[in-house]
């Protein structure tokens, strides 16, 4: 669930195995519309109004994270956010900075145990780097405004650390 500005209300939810789309203005709710293929849908909405997700598509044996933009009319083509080759992509979060530059985070098995990275870009391409120090999964994502007119990405997790009961765990990334 992700709110606008204008207060308009934004759902995504998987059925099977696609992804749909359904919004609430004053009038009552859209018919649900399908998105794309995938899961784990996470959504946020950016200052222009703009509709932001970030999921989980499954291709040729390998899990990649994946984003698409609603514009109010019409879905993006899918951009390939991971890039991994190998392990799983998943449990995604997003987050738009008010310049418009989405913040995207998520669980990685690529190198060999669970990491979590992060990702920002659009409209450019995404920049994709794992956050120091930062193995585990569930990750969260916040934004706050950063000094010197940038923002400052906010970033939770958890991890067993050794078998041991769950931590959650936290890093600001500048």
């Amino acid at each position: 669930i992700a709110v606008a500005a204008s207060g308009a209300v934004h759902v995504v939810w998987e059925q099977g195995e696609e992804l749909y789309h359904s919004y609430r203005l004053a009038d009552g709710w859209s018919a649900p519309a399908p998105v794309t293929v995938g899961e784990s849908p996470a959504l946020a909405v950016a200052g222009d109004g703009s509709v932001h997700l970030a999921f989980v598509n499954e291709f040729g044996g390998n899990y990649e994270i994946y984003h698409v933009r609603w514009n109010g009319s019409t879905w993006s083509l899918p951009r390939n956010v991971s890039r991994t080759s190998s392990g799983v992509s998943s449990l995604p979060d997003i987050a738009v900075a008010p310049d418009g530059t989405v913040h995207i985070v998520w669980t990685d098995t690529s190198p060999g145990y669970p990491v979590i990275y992060h990702a920002r870009g659009y409209p450019g391409p995404f920049e994709t780097m794992p956050v120091p120090n930062a193995r585990g999964s569930a990750p969260a994502l916040a934004l706050t405004a950063g000094q010197g007119g940038g923002v400052d990405v906010h970033v939770a997790w958890q991890d067993s650390d050794g078998g041991a009961p769950m931590e959650i765990y936290y890093a600001v990334l500048e």
